[in-house]
């Protein structure tokens, strides 16, 4: 996935605008490192699903806490 990061900020920031949603927390993590994807690949029998190493090489991780205000 390309511009992950992007993708993720700008879902945040359409919800940011909506009437009916409250942001409370919304933090992106640093990029896993190469050792990291490999030590995941491993412990999910050696292949990560399509995207996921290259979404994750864009966000470590990724926290979002919302509340639905209706």
């Amino acid at each position: 996935m390309q511009n992950a990061r992007a993708k993720v900020t700008a879902m945040v920031a359409a919800l940011q605008t909506n009437p009916h949603v409250e942001v409370l927390s919304a933090v992106l993590g640093e990029p896993a490192s190469e050792a990291e994807l490999t030590e995941a690949a491993r412990l999910a029998g050696g292949v990560l699903p399509p995207g996921v190493a290259e979404f994750y090489r864009e966000i470590g991780s990724f926290q979002l806490e919302w509340r639905h205000t209706i």
